[in-house]
């Protein structure tokens, strides 16, 4: 079937192998690469993907874009003609179980190849799927992220005043100064790595969306899923490094974002201080469900 993004309103799902669905990747050259966990999103540009897929193994690894993802939770992928807030922005989601569109690939006009997705659906086939259908689909098939009533009332605390979380203070910190931040998405079906000199950090409806400096990447953080965090020293490379390691009520690791200035650990820790009491002092603890 021949797809005029142009005239249709559906989705369409991909046939064809998983295998070499992921093998064909290449083919589809500069695209944005967005990939999403329950605690938010990180994505940048990337000139190509090119997973490699080892016998044996159950991940497929891109160590270029800095890109691993689960080959055994991959469900299925799926075209999307354009988001609400992108409508003429054509989209290759993977859908993962527990996660669906847990990875996108975006074409964007002008800067990535027209008509490289409808293509590379083209070759595979597809089958059309009513937008309703795939949300419904999804919605089946996305883990659940319930909470027990007092992590429930704290998540809209921090969302309400998500200018005044902690987090604010460390992101605008780096903005200000200039510091390079290596930012880490991490969860069973994907794991991606961005660097970033973050330029704008701006709340919106519960998250805080930081820009890189050169547009190059973007990272969204839901601070309902934000249960706790530890700033710490970690090595690498016989380095000594700074890392921030966010986690949500499940006790899942949803980000780590690090700093080669090791010393910048005691300023976010500092940092923290002033507006930590405000979002934690009156959170009771209590278990997650």
């Amino acid at each position: 079937m021949k797809i005029s993004l142009e005239k249709d309103a559906l989705c369409y799902r991909l046939g064809g192998d998983a295998l070499t669905q992921i093998e064909c990747l290449p083919t589809l050259g500069r695209m944005f690469l967005q990939t999403r966990n329950p605690g938010g999103g990180l994505g940048k540009w990337v000139e190509s993907v090119a997973p490699l897929v080892v016998d044996g193994f159950n991940h497929a690894f891109d160590p270029d874009a800095g890109l691993g993802f689960s080959m055994s939770h991959l469900m299925a992928m799926h075209l999307v003609a354009g988001r609400e807030a992108l409508p003429e922005v054509p989209t290759l989601d993977f859908d993962f179980e527990g996660c669906p569109a847990g990875i996108s690939l975006l074409e964007v006009p002008g800067i990535s190849e027209p008509g490289a997705i409808a293509g590379f659906a083209d070759f595979f086939g597809t089958l059309p799927v009513p937008s309703e259908d795939l949300e419904e689909w999804r919605r089946e098939n996305s883990a659940s992220t319930a909470m027990c009533p007092c992590c429930a009332d704290a998540a809209e605390k921090r969302a309400r005043n998500a200018e005044l979380h902690p987090f604010a203070n460390i992101l605008e910190h780096a903005s200000i100064c200039g510091i390079p931040l290596r930012c880490r998405l991490q969860s069973e079906h994907v794991d991606l790595t961005a660097e970033m000199i973050p330029s704008k950090v701006v709340a919106v409806d519960g998250f805080l969306i930081v820009n890189d400096l050169d547009d190059r990447c973007v990272l969204h953080l839901n601070l309902r899923m934000v249960h706790a965090y530890r700033i710490d020293h970690a090595q690498v490379d016989g380095q000594k490094i700074a890392r921030l390691s966010i986690y949500d009520m499940h006790g899942n690791l949803n980000f780590e974002i690090s700093c080669e200035v090791e010393e910048i650990a005691a300023v976010w820790r500092s940092l923290s201080q002033t507006t930590d009491d405000y979002h934690q002092s009156d959170e009771p603890e209590c278990g997650t469900q």
